[in-house]
């Protein structure tokens, strides 16, 4: 059983594909214990953490796993993964000659990331393809293993997103057959669990068959099974479906077991990443959610990331909605205002998230939505009462910014909405100024339009029409002329 151990081992943690990690054994015998427990009935689910799977269709394929008569799908390394192989018995003795030294194996294996935890699944899945790919091309370089082909990619066929990894290696180390060239034929999915990212499924068959000879024609048998993989609840979602079901002591044992770390910055890590049931486990077990890392709080990191799931969790936990971060003075609130997650401002709000917070720099959530060009943000944060004319500490209106990024459509909302058009910084300039300056033609029009000063000097003196004639901003100079500007002359 320690090489049935170290074989799961290897699946798991993506040892150059099920080739390598069956090819490093023997061929398995036929008198083998492994084959002493038949898939009974091939319509009954099996079920590890977080998934259930239908065995392969069709005769004599067996769990390969010890013996256990009241649990054949026993946990295998339970400190690392809990997985099955079910074996193709297709021969009723051992081999004597390299070609009819097939062997075929389907597996299922779940495992909890160790790595990565802020990325998105999508991300994660893209990091894995490169990784894999490198990894198989530097364990095929030389021995007994040679490099055929290898592809890699996102799929979804197995109705959530997976990475598909399909590749096909030269076994040149066979110890029955030495001499003989094996194929190993090689295909899998690895598939993050959709409600806790943290734990993945990889769902494969490998067949190595005689170079030149047939291989098994086992793909009707697999394929249903590819396909029956579905998503179940895992048990620390379940457990914490309802207030105090787990205590804090069990919701360590949990983290222990998925192989969570006990600390504030996991609670960051993972409510970056969007792994809600590692969060609740994390608060369950006792971490404050309001515990900063380098000053910056679960909610305000969360907030960024845009998991409005997270966000209702800590904030049920209590998490401080208006702290801010040390460095910048940067809340919740502000966070969201940066990346446009409209729903999760309205979310921080009803939360009780003050609208009209400022940074260490004056800056407000309104103003950074403004700049960042998010229209929809900026609209929410009006309607919740965010003062329209707040300054910076450079005298910088959320009109100024706007007006200078280009987004006329703000531009018009905030004027809609009482933005005064001819206030100036401590600089001298106006919105329109900055318009100008960058050449925001519809931004001018919109200001004009609301009666913005068309003769006003920007903070060095010269006009706006001058800015736009040195600039070559001619359709601008046209705007302002026909608005009333005076006339100027450009010394030559």
């Amino acid at each position: 059983m320690k090489t049935l151990r170290m074989m799961l081992l290897l699946l798991v943690t993506g040892a150059i594909a099920v080739g390598c990690a069956f090819g490093t054994r023997s061929l398995i015998s036929l008198t083998d214990p492994a084959f002493s427990t038949p898939v009974a009935n091939p319509m009954q689910r099996l079920e590890l953490q977080g998934f259930s799977f239908l065995p392969p269709t069709g005769e004599n394929w067996f769990i390969v796993s010890p013996s256990h008569p009241s649990h054949p799908v026993e946990t295998l390394l339970p400190a690392v993964a809990q997985g099955l192989v079910i074996a193709k018995k297709h021969r009723e003795s051992p081999p004597t000659r390299p070609e009819d030294a097939q062997t075929i194996f389907a597996f299922v294996a779940t495992a909890p990331r160790f790595n990565e935890l802020t990325l998105n699944p999508t991300e994660y899945l893209q990091n894995k393809a490169q990784e894999r790919e490198k990894q198989y091309k530097e364990e095929t370089k030389t021995g007994r293993f040679r490099p055929v082909d290898f592809k890699a990619s996102i799929d979804s066929s197995l109705g959530t997103n997976c990475l598909r990894i399909d590749s096909i290696i030269e076994d040149h180390g066979v110890p029955q057959f030495p001499g003989s060239v094996f194929i190993i034929s090689d295909h899998r999915f690895l598939c993050p669990h959709p409600d806790f990212p943290i734990l993945t499924v990889t769902i494969g068959y490998s067949q190595r068959y005689l170079q030149g000879g047939q291989h098994l024609p086992v793909e009707t048998e697999i394929a249903p099974f590819f396909k029956s993989l579905m998503v179940t609840p895992i048990q620390p979602l379940e457990a914490m479906g309802g207030e105090g079901t787990l205590s804090p002591e069990a919701a360590r044992k949990e983290l222990d077991r998925l192989y969570i770390h006990y600390t504030p910055g996991s609670l960051l890590t993972h409510a970056q990443g969007g792994n809600s049931g590692a969060v609740k486990l994390l608060l369950t077990a006792g971490l404050n959610p309001n515990e900063a890392v380098m000053g910056i709080t679960p909610l305000m990191i969360v907030a960024s990331a845009g998991h409005t799931d997270i966000i209702q969790i800590l904030l049920a936990k209590g998490a401080n909605v208006n702290a801010k971060e040390t460095m910048f003075g940067v809340t919740a609130l502000m966070w969201v205002a940066l990346t446009g997650h409209t729903d999760n401002v309205k979310v921080l709000l009803a939360a009780g998230a003050d609208v009209n917070a400022s940074n260490k720099n004056g800056e407000t959530a309104l103003m950074m939505a403004a700049d960042r060009g998010h229209t929809d943000t900026v609209e929410a944060l009006l309607a919740a009462g965010a003062r329209v004319n707040s300054k910076q500490n450079r005298g910088q209106t959320a009109l100024m910014w706007a007006a200078y990024k280009g987004h006329t459509g703000i531009v018009k909302t905030l004027l809609a909405h009482g933005a005064e058009v001819n206030v100036k910084d401590k600089m001298g300039n106006t919105a329109l100024v900055l318009a100008v300056f960058n050449g925001i033609t519809d931004s001018v029009k919109v200001l004009l339009d609301y009666g913005a000063d068309v003769n006003t000097k920007a903070g060095n003196g010269q006009t706006v029409l001058l800015v736009a004639k040195e600039k070559g901003y001619t359709d601008i100079a046209e705007l302002l002329m026909k608005a009333g500007a005076d006339e100027i002359v450009i010394p030559k």
